[in-house]
């Protein structure tokens, strides 16, 4: 599966969770408009709230603590050098005077306070000095000694936790469910399943892959997401492909084999092309139409696969994830290996405007090596990046027997859609078959392979049994 296949599976279910999410996001808001949540549950967030704000008061008790610890000891020490009447005076009396007002404040900020929430050593703490400013606020003497005590720090503040909201919980799993069943629903009405095109559980029923689908979908966006980031770490580690030459080298490459001649098959080789009228030729003719001639063109193409893709990969791709019955006439294996797929004598679906005239064949793989190029194998990241030499000498074989089958002249006309062998971007505006498609060396082997038939006995006898293949040519009426 191409980059910008596995793009638009992604974006497609992204889709369907943020919708999912903002389904549930306006069932969650009418919930809450039509007062479902009140009860017992409101009780307990209001005394979380509550728990909040007095925790926030702990922090202020300890500041004002140390801040009236002096004011505390000016006040003993006021009280206690007033024992005689002579000595008293304004100053004293003022001083008396700040220390009761500051006493007094402290004991109502102290006794606000509820002891539920208060650790052992905060308690200790407020005891204690709620004897001395209650004494001092009385106008009684105060323990000095306690209120110059230095009380020990506090380091862990235990808070009782509330009640759990059942309420609440009840609220998030029936939402949860409801994202669920829509997911799966939604998958099921789009035939819409990620895991069996993504490769996760291959050739997993469809019923089983819409329904893991919608559990995914139906969880939120979040789980999609982390879903990319695997594939894009998978894409990195586990689809690199080999150490590959530098761009200077295959061009040096590149450049030697098209200079040299084409390599010639063996001498003793012949057609070597199975052909039974593809992968399910009953499926093609109920769902694709019959040629009403032969056809004239043969358009060569590439996947746009990872190079080692299996054929039956290719064909549960197509049929699954594209919906068709068929696409290529033919595929080519990197190893060589060929595959007739859709019957010779039907329209395929590889070449969109010049499907009833054509004839396709595949080599399967990434040969776009333009990095500007949206799922370019720029990296070597869809394996090899150019066609094997194998791969060449069968697509060769194939598409020369196709020539003598149906008259298809070995021309290769660049810009335009005439009889003859055409890359598939001259049919449309596409990057098929690749940059690094050797196209000079593809026409050079194909004539190679002709001219050597046309001399060799034994291939003409093989391609006069050919024609006589039931599903090679349409039939008339």
């Amino acid at each position: 599966m191409s980059i910008t296949e596995t793009l638009l599976l992604l974006t497609t279910a992204l889709g369907f969770s943020f919708g999912i999410e903002r389904v549930l996001e306006a069932v969650n808001g009418l919930i809450k408009r039509v007062g479902l949540q009140r009860g017992p549950a409101a009780e307990a967030r209001v005394q979380a709230i509550e728990q909040a704000v007095m925790a926030r008061r702990l922090d202020a008790f300890d500041a004002v603590i140390e801040q009236t610890s002096a004011r505390l000891a000016e006040a003993v020490a006021a009280s206690e050098g007033a024992d005689a009447p002579a000595e008293a005076g304004p100053e004293v009396d003022a001083a008396r005077d700040r220390a009761q007002a500051a006493a007094r404040d402290l004991q109502s900020r102290l006794e606000a306070i509820d002891p539920a929430w208060l650790s052992v050593a905060h308690e200790r703490r407020r005891d204690a000095l709620l004897a001395d400013v209650e004494a001092l606020a009385a106008g009684r003497p105060a323990r000095s000694h306690e209120a110059a005590e230095k009380y020990p720090p506090i380091t862990v503040l235990l808070e009782p936790a509330p009640p759990p909201d059942a309420e609440k919980t009840a609220q998030v799993f029936w939402l949860q469910i409801i994202g669920t069943f829509g997911g799966i629903v939604l998958c099921f009405m789009a035939e819409f399943g990620l895991f069996d095109a993504l490769g996760v559980f291959q050739g997993v029923r469809p019923a089983i892959d819409y329904t893991l689908t919608g559990v995914l979908i139906g969880s939120g966006s979040q789980p999609i997401h982390v879903l990319i980031k695997f594939l894009d770490q998978r894409g990195l580690v586990d689809l690199q492909a080999p150490a590959v030459p530098s761009t200077a080298d295959e061009t040096s490459e590149s450049a030697t084999a098209e200079e040299a001649a084409p390599s010639a098959s063996p001498p003793e080789a012949r057609l070597r092309v199975p052909y039974a009228g593809g992968v399910d030729p009953g499926l093609v003719a109920r769902r694709q139409p019959a040629r009403e001639a032969p056809p004239d063109v043969v358009v060569f193409h590439h996947t746009a696969m990872h190079s080692d893709t299996t054929f039956d990969d290719v064909v549960r791709v197509i049929q699954d994830q594209r919906g068709w019955a068929t696409a290529y006439h033919c595929v080519i294996l990197a190893d060589g290996s060929i595959h007739p797929f859709c019957r010779w004598d039907y329209v395929g679906n590889h070449a969109r405007g010049a499907n009833f005239r054509s004839i396709g064949i595949a080599l399967n793989g990434n040969f776009e090596t333009n990095a500007s190029t949206p799922g370019a194998n720029d990296r070597g990241q869809f394996g090899l990046r150019r066609p094997s030499d194998a791969q060449l000498e069968s697509a060769a074989r194939v598409t020369a027997l196709w020539c003598y089958l149906y008259d298809i002249p070995l021309d290769f006309p660049s810009d335009d859609v005439a009889p003859g062998i055409v890359p598939h971007k001259v049919v449309k505006p596409t990057a098929c078959p690749g940059s690094n498609f050797p196209t000079d060396r593809f026409a050079q082997q194909v004539r190679a392979v002709h001219a050597r038939w046309a001399t060799d006995d034994g291939a003409q006898a093989e391609i006069a049994q050919f024609k006589q293949k039931a599903r090679i040519y349409p039939e008339v009426a």
